[in-house]
């Protein structure tokens, strides 16, 4: 007599059973939506874009708010990379005033005189690929052994963001001579943006991570929160990121990863409460006129170079009330440093359409690009001096076989930045006494 046994599977069994076939079928839907998502990603240049994201948030994390001095200052020893559409610069960070933050200097040394360089990227060296060799900073103080000239350069500020910074760390540094730099293409409309982000992100509340505030600044230095960048941080499937954005379009903030809700609310409340006086509001209207209203005259259309042009450079009233406020800011700044026994000199660095377009070709876009700079000059008290490099840049780019600004930007090329540092160095040999 056989002996027969049942076997009866378990419920939870069963279940599992039946759901294999859903899962294979969503598995396979969802590696086929990441697939295609990656092909049309890298249709779409979308890997260089990605690895530009995650560099800018390398470089975002890079900084750290220090307090002293309480500014928003990178680490010693970190890599800082900015990406543009023609080169690639790599700048190392130094830690030169031993406080633990760096600085895009080669270091100080014993020089009998020592000057700090007070400007934006051009100070900085973007676009020369290298600012510890082929930044003009560095080729002045080549060409000059008895200057130790610290670069202060602060990417993206207009003067009045830079004064607020060098009145930071000024006391960590002895120096006799500040060099302030003047860019002619937008410093007009920075120097008209009231906002101190190192004054706000002191202001930051309790537990508020500033590290995401820092890569929304670094990426668009526009004060306002970048999402979908933001997004693209943290996400490795290409997918999974378009899901994000499609939700956070459709939802708004409720969608958004627990550190980036309230960024807009936090960017407001900074904007509002890190406002610097010294600009009248009239003023600050005018230059956010002039953003919304820019014209561009791209290469397409037969000249060398594309040109901004703004409202105010075709406006004598709008340039005579840009001017004077630029001019009233180096005043002032002035008058500060002497108070202190520091002495002030101006570079005023030419724009790329002062060098690259024809006086013909300036009148085609009906605009005058030379008034304001001769208004801010007017403006300007006696006794300070100043430099302004577009003749000499003009003589440089007739008689260089390559070219001083890189064409797709608006810095200058390792030979242009050659070219400032020798017109530089000639300036300050003749007015600092050494």
């Amino acid at each position: 007599m056989g002996l027969t046994l049942h076997y009866e599977r378990p419920e939870a069994r069963r279940w599992l059973e039946r759901l294999v076939f859903p899962a294979l079928t969503l598995g396979i839907l969802l590696g086929g939506i990441e697939a295609m998502s990656r092909v049309a990603w890298k249709m779409k240049g979308g890997s260089v874009k990605f690895k530009l994201y995650a560099e800018q948030i390398r470089t975002a994390r890079s900084y750290r708010f220090f307090d002293p001095p309480g500014l928003a200052l990178p680490l010693a020893g970190a890599e800082i990379v900015d990406r543009r559409p023609g080169y690639v610069d790599r700048f190392r960070t130094r830690d030169v005033l031993g406080k633990g933050f760096g600085l895009f200097d080669q270091g100080l040394d014993q020089r009998p005189v020592r000057a700090v360089a007070l400007g934006d990227s051009f100070t900085r060296g973007i676009g020369s690929l290298d600012n510890l060799k082929q930044g003009w900073v560095a080729l002045v103080e080549g060409r000059l052994g008895w200057l130790d000239l610290v670069n202060l350069g602060n990417a993206g500020t207009g003067n009045l963001q830079q004064i607020q910074f060098y009145g930071k760390i000024a006391p960590f540094i002895q120096h006799r001579v500040v060099v302030l730099n003047f860019y002619s293409g937008n410093d007009f409309l920075e120097n008209a943006e009231p906002f101190d982000w190192n004054r706000a992100l002191a202001g930051l509340h309790a537990g508020e991570d500033p590290t995401v505030l820092f890569t929304s600044i670094q990426e668009v230095f526009k004060y306002e929160p970048a999402y979908d960048f933001l997004l693209r941080s943290p996400v490795k499937s290409r997918a999974v990121w378009a899901g994000l954005i499609l939700a956070q379009r459709l939802l708004g903030e409720r969608a958004l990863p627990p550190g980036v809700r309230g960024l807009r609310a936090r960017f407001e409340r900074m904007q509002r409460d890190a406002r610097d006086p010294r600009v009248p509001e009239s003023v600050r209207l005018l230059a956010e006129a002039n953003r919304a209203g820019l014209r561009l005259v791209p290469k397409a259309e037969g000249r060398k170079v594309y040109a901004e042009v703004f409202p105010f450079h075709g406006d004598p009233e709008q340039a005579a009330a840009l001017a004077r406020h630029s001019a009233g800011l180096i005043n002032a700044f002035r008058a500060e440093l002497e108070r202190g026994g520091v002495r002030l000199l101006l570079v005023i660095h030419p724009a790329i359409w002062e060098i690259y377009l024809s006086d013909q070709e300036k009148r085609f876009l009906d605009a005058d690009f030379e008034r304001p700079k001769a208004l801010l000059k007017q403006g300007l008290e006696e006794g300070i001096p100043v430099l302004d490099l577009a003749e000499r840049m003009r003589e440089a780019a007739e008689e260089s076989p390559e070219p001083l600004y890189w064409f797709d930007d608006d810095h200058y090329t390792p030979e242009g930045y050659a070219a400032a540092a020798e017109a530089i160095a000639e300036f300050l040999s003749k007015r600092i006494p050494h």
